[in-house]
């Protein structure tokens, strides 16, 4: 793979090719590390001076966000209207309820920073 490098602005113009393409200054290109979190990380490239390629480096962190946490610890739509529906049938639509103890525990357990 091969990536046109822009040396003045130290940039890639373009994404990675199978092949060298027009002219300009292409160069090897080394796939680095995948962004695992969108949310809060970003690729870069950077020109690796010694081995004479481009690769890509994160920027960010990939901890993931309180949201984000708390979006993946829920269970499915139907469980938490389950939950919901057994409350109100056994009159418990208040503190007691599981519904009630099931949010506030995944709220406990990955609170808003």
């Amino acid at each position: 793979m091969y990536i046109k490098w822009n040396e003045e602005d130290s940039t890639a113009d373009g994404f990675p090719s199978s092949m060298i393409v027009g002219e300009g200054n292409w160069l090897p290109f080394v796939e680095g590390p995948a962004v695992s979190n969108a949310r809060t990380q970003t690729t870069e490239y950077v020109y690796d001076v010694q081995g004479g390629y481009v690769t890509q480096v994160i920027i960010g962190d990939a901890t993931l966000a309180y949201d984000q946490a708390r979006e993946g610890a829920h269970a499915p739509i139907a469980d938490q209207l389950d939950k919901l529906w057994h409350d109100i049938d056994n009159g418990t639509l208040n503190k007691d309820g599981q519904f009630y103890n099931y949010v506030k525990d995944i709220k406990d357990q990955f609170p808003k920073e």
